[in-house]
């Protein structure tokens, strides 16, 4: 709940925070419990949630195996999808499959998505999720990680990402025209 709270504040405008609460609900619960899946979280003195990361320890096939995995959640939620948001749920299928030029080879790792509460912004705690999601794929003998952004109108998170030691790849085109950078 915590997550999908988090998540819902940080990208209140974004594809996937549209999809709702439930489906978001049902995405992290299934990547929480895949064992390919490295999550981290960052708590206040009080005990509240201030931020998280999720991540795979390899990126090839990982959204076909935890839809494979978690078959019947996902069923019930396109299905609500596709009454309330067909269009939706059209972006989501044609952005299942990475284009060509996303393709990674099968051991690299993925940051699939890090947040902070919004009032916490700028107080250090994505540079320690982002550290703490690296240690952990370490732990786990993961050489090298990745992650995407929006192209556009992204240049704070995009110089963030390269504070932290990350650097352009390439850039890419998802359903139905978004562009992103590796």
């Amino acid at each position: 709940d915590s997550i999908t709270d988090i998540h819902l504040r940080s990208f209140n405008s974004f594809f996937l925070s549209s999809l709702g609460r439930r489906f978001l609900k049902t995405f992290y619960r299934a990547c929480i419990k895949y064992p390919g899946t490295v999550a981290v979280v960052c708590g206040s003195p009080t005990g509240e949630m201030t931020g998280f990361a999720v991540g795979t320890m390899r990126s090839e096939g990982y959204y076909k195996k935890i839809l494979v995995k978690n078959f019947w959640a996902f069923s019930l939620e396109a299905a609500i999808l596709f009454l309330l948001k067909p269009k939706a749920l059209l972006r989501l299928v044609m952005n299942l499959s990475k284009t060509k030029e996303n393709k990674d080879s099968a051991d690299l790792a993925e940051l699939l998505s890090i947040a902070t509460l919004p009032d916490l912004k700028g107080a250090g705690i994505g540079k320690q999720l982002i550290a703490a999601f690296e240690t952990r794929l370490k732990e786990k003998n993961c050489k090298v990680v990745s992650l995407t952004t929006d192209f556009h109108d992204n240049e704070n998170v995009i110089e963030f990402y390269k504070k932290c030691g990350y650097a352009i790849k390439n850039d890419f085109k998802t359903y139905p025209d978004r562009r992103m950078y590796k």
